[in-house]
């Protein structure tokens, strides 16, 4: 070995250590390097999930807005010869209900989906919320809608006739898979009646009337909604249990009766299943 060799070698060892700190210091720089592009791409992505946030919710109110529009003026529209008034304002009502909950639901589900999570927190968990609260409405305000939508069927009674009282309105679901009847019985007065109060008495299915039941025109009448003693002037039973104007009955029809008091203590009857059958 020259000494000019051994004179590289000397100073290939000196410079070793140097060229490997200078390699270790690249190496370093280009990781920084790639972890600043990292977090400026999360950051980038982060910032573009919150941007997306505000646009659904600008357009989840404002489709929200149209939603609330449509439904009160489709509403209006089909049901404008619903049974009364305030049936159809619980129609608009529930509707309006279910189709807010149905868009906020879609609303959490754009913003969950949407990735990722991080610096979100907030808006996520609010979202979470908001989802379970409109799960929850809906299952209680799905099924109501569906009553005030079998509801809708019923006649207008009061909008066309003089009538002395609330109305025995009972949906009926006379067989498994039928279609739900409302059977109505209503008070009236007969056209050319010499006394006042309302003598008859007028039993309906759905908008159609079926039968009706006559008092002597000399004053005998249909009592309003109570008697002197408080007793209901007008019901409707299943088997002698008292039904209510709510819950779908699932019987046959000639389960259910209905009743009308008159002003000397006399009750009426009829059955759905015989209509014409009037028991005084």
């Amino acid at each position: 070995m020259t000494n000019s060799d051994l004179a590289r070698l000397i100073a290939g060892a000196a410079l070793a250590p140097m060229a490997a700190a200078e390699a270790r210091e690249v190496q370093a720089e280009q990781l920084q390097a790639a972890e600043a592009a990292r977090a400026t791409a999360a950051e980038e992505r982060r910032r573009t999930a919150i941007r997306y946030d505000e646009q659904t919710v600008t357009w989840g109110r404002r489709l929200a807005a149209v939603a609330a529009v449509a439904t009160v003026g489709l509403g209006i529209w089909a049901w404008y010869d619903g049974p009364s008034m305030g049936q159809i304002a619980l129609h608009i009502g529930w509707t309006l209900i279910v189709v807010l909950s149905g868009v906020v639901l879609l609303g959490v589900v754009a913003i969950i989906a949407r990735w990722p999570w991080d610096g979100r927190g907030r808006t996520v968990s609010l979202a979470i919320v908001a989802g379970v609260a409109a799960v929850v409405v809906l299952v209680f305000a799905v099924p109501r809608l569906m009553y005030e939508n079998v509801m809708g069927q019923g006649f207008n009674f009061a909008d066309r006739y003089y009538d002395c009282g609330e109305a025995v309105r009972i949906p009926i679901r006379p067989a498994e898979g039928a279609d739900v009847q409302v059977w109505q019985l209503f008070r009236g007065t007969p056209e050319g009646s010499t006394h006042s109060g309302c003598r008859r008495v007028s039993l309906y299915k759905n908008k159609e009337v079926i039968s009706h039941y006559d008092l002597p025109d000399d004053g005998t009448h249909f009592l309003p909604n109570t008697t002197e003693n408080g007793e209901t002037a007008m019901f409707a039973d299943l088997n002698r249990v008292p039904l209510q104007n709510s819950d779908i009955i699932d019987a046959p029809l000639d389960q259910v009766t209905f009743y009308a008091r008159t002003s000397t203590g006399m009750v009426v009857s009829v059955s759905p299943a015989y209509p014409e059958l009037w028991r005084p």
